[in-house]
């Protein structure tokens, strides 16, 4: 596998893989695989340790979600870990991302993960097991199992070999919790699976050791670069530069390809994008150059830290493989299949058409069943109508106001009917708990940014269950 490809699919694989997801609870059922690898409706298959997890309708729509490993007891996704090795790392309600480690003695002999607060705080069912610290283009993610929350807000951290202070109480974001290092072998081990040829790409699969498998993506044929389905349908690269910023001159008339993510720090490219068009232009790209420039004609100066290449002649759209889009549907729920040839990608987003549309939060109803709700926010506004602080008031457009119930496992969401624009006196929920007056009406509320109340729950019934498939 090449390096282009290889930094792509980390980039995609652990973006797939840390989606945070809730499956305790969840009533599920068995159904047997698919014998076509590229059957739509079955995008993963089980292995012997790890199961595919789905969730459906009881019409049969629904996604893949991630695995669940029967050995260590957690749910996984896959994530490239070493050169040419995947791993299924802990996701979900199992682990947390974690943006460094740092320690708290002066000798950086104690390390710690630090998760944001709102993930710790919002853990009602039980804290994370594991902290995910994710890639990067030189070195792979990295594993570590949680200990107990520090009791010092005391950070250090190694800076060029150098135990630096980094200052105590200056991040009110975060908590420290004792992390040690978990070596990589304990995860499920997998390889990368090119497909045969169909439609002018090669479908590119995850397979593991014990059986598993999910497909990850589309690589072209011809040239081997990965590829995505565009507004067109049409298999472009996921690996390329963009046009608008930088020139090859130092009266900037001459455009040039800026290098994006990995492909800069290796200063190796194939393609160029210019999104100024309404469906944009390809270009190949040329060498490397030593320097590029911004700005307009008039005041044009030297472009410091970019990476730039010569532009190349333009691609036609027929360079690249046509593929399609399906809209599968049930019922009120919708999922979109791309397809190139005869291999499709698992769908990863599922819709309903209710009460506005919306993408499908899974989480239980009040009912206790796992249902697709309406994504909650967390509003700004936390204004309440009457003195009781029991109706809700927003500013916001959507027909339906989902609010999360706090400090329940598994989480919860209520659903709230929008009722008539409220331009009176409202109340807010203060420090101590109590309901107060908070504005004699709404602040800002105006004819573009209208407050309404929503008075009314919304039965569960009112939006789809869910079953959790093991496949």
């Amino acid at each position: 596998m090449g390096a282009p490809e290889g930094d792509r699919l980390r980039k995609v694989l652990l973006t797939f893989s840390l989606l945070l997801m809730t499956s305790c609870g969840a009533s599920s059922r068995t159904a047997r695989p698919s014998d076509d690898p590229d059957d739509p409706a079955t995008p993963a298959d089980s292995g012997r340790r790890l199961q595919a997890v789905f969730f459906e309708s009881r019409d049969g729509v629904g996604v893949f979600r991630h695995f669940y490993d029967t050995e260590l007891e957690l749910s996984c996704n896959f994530v490239e870990s070493e050169s040419g090795v995947w791993r299924c790392l802990p996701q979900g309600a199992d682990a947390a991302l974690t943006h460094g480690i740092v320690y708290t003695d002066p000798e950086c002999s104690q390390p710690h993960a630090a998760l944001y607060s709102y993930v710790i705080e919002s853990a009602a069912c039980a804290a994370p097991r594991y902290a995910v610290l994710p890639g990067n283009c030189e070195e792979g993610p990295q594993v570590f199992a949680l200990g107990s929350q520090a009791t010092t807000d005391a950070r250090y951290r190694l800076i060029d070999g150098i135990c630096s202070d980094l200052g105590s109480g200056t991040d009110d974001l975060t908590r420290l919790f004792a992390a040690t290092p978990v070596s990589l072998e304990r995860f499920q081990s997998a390889r990368l699976h090119v497909g045969e040829e169909t439609g002018g790409i090669v479908p590119v699969d995850v397979r593991s050791d014990d059986g598993a498998r999910v497909r990850l993506g589309f690589r072209d044929a011809l040239e081997g670069f990965d590829c995505y389905l565009d507004e067109e349908a049409r298999c472009v690269p996921t690996d390329r530069g963009l046009l608008g910023n930088l020139f090859a001159d130092s009266g900037c008339s001459q455009p040039a390809a800026m290098g994006q993510g990995c492909a800069a720090e290796r200063g190796e490219l194939r393609f160029a994008w210019d999104f100024s068009s309404d469906l944009g232009s390809y270009y190949r790209v040329g060498a490397r150059l030593t320097t590029s420039y911004t700005g307009a004609p008039d005041r044009c100066a030297e472009a410091a830290n970019n990476v730039a290449f010569e532009l190349g002649p333009t691609v036609p759209s027929t360079r690249f493989a046509a593929g399609e889009r399906a809209t599968v549907a049930a019922g009120n729920l919708t999922l979109t299949i791309q397809t190139v040839g005869t291999a499709s990608l698992p769908a990863v987003t599922l819709r309903s058409t209710a009460h506005g549309g919306y993408e499908c939060h899974f989480a239980r109803g009040s009912d206790g069943e796992l249902r697709c709700m309406p994504p909650p926010e967390g509003y700004l506004a936390a204004l309440f109508a009457d003195a009781g602080c029991s109706q809700r008031v927003e500013y916001t457009p959507a027909e339906v106001l989902a609010v999360e119930v706090p400090d329940v496992c598994p989480a919860q969401v209520r659903v709230y009917a929008r009722g008539d624009r409220h331009e009176g006196a409202v109340y807010a929920i203060s420090d101590g708990g109590g309901c107060a007056l908070a504005y004699d009406r709404p602040p800002n509320d105006s004819a573009r940014t209208p407050y309404f109340v929503f008075p009314t729950e919304m039965p569960p019934s009112e939006f789809t269950a869910l079953v959790q498939v093991v496949r």
